[in-house]
This record gives structure tokens, sequence and C-alpha cells, in this order.
């Protein structure tokens, strides 16, 4: 009997053992497991972008500094996911004050 738990994250737990009873390898186990993750760092990182959509606007109340910092961090937010070395410990750019 298979042993399958949602996660608060929305991902599903199959037990290892149980995942040749589904009649999946190991190897394609791991990339749907990498591809899961990296489907929901691009959930986040659309999230930041939409976040910070108004800081680009002609009237936003940011000075020229301002500006060029919300573009840098928009920037690192569009590099990603590519720029991730470990998708298990993502460096999230810090949000400009």
């Amino acid at each position: 009997m298979l042993m399958i738990a949602k996660l608060p994250n929305g991902m599903i737990n199959v037990p290892a053992d149980q995942l040749a009873e589904l009649g999946v390898d190991a190897a394609t186990a791991g990339r749907l497991i990498r591809e899961a993750k990296l489907a929901q760092l691009r959930v986040e990182r659309d999230r930041l972008l939409a976040a910070s959509d108004k800081t680009q606007l002609p009237d936003a109340p940011y000075n020229a500094e301002q500006r060029v910092a919300w573009q840098a961090y928009r920037k690192q937010l569009r590099d990603m996911p590519e720029s991730v070395a470990d998708i298990d410990h993502v460096a999230w750019p810090h949000c400009p004050a």
C-alpha cells in the first residue's frame, strides 16, 4: 500500500521504497523533485516581481539611487532560477529599503 502525504508547500511525499510501486525510478524521481522545486522558485520569484512592479512606474516616489537599487533587485529576480547554484538553499536578493 502506498503512503503518500501532501506537504504544506503543495508537494507530495512518497517514501523512496514505494516509488517502484508507482513505476518511478530514482533518476526520474530526482528529476521530478528538481522540476517541482524550480516551479516553486518561479512562483515566488514572480510574486516578488509583481509586488515590486509599482517601483518602476514613472511617478513612483523614489530618487535616482533608489530606482537603480530597485532595478538591480528586479534584475536579480529575473535571473532566477538560472543564477541559483543550489536549489535546496536559495539565496534570495534583498529587497531595497
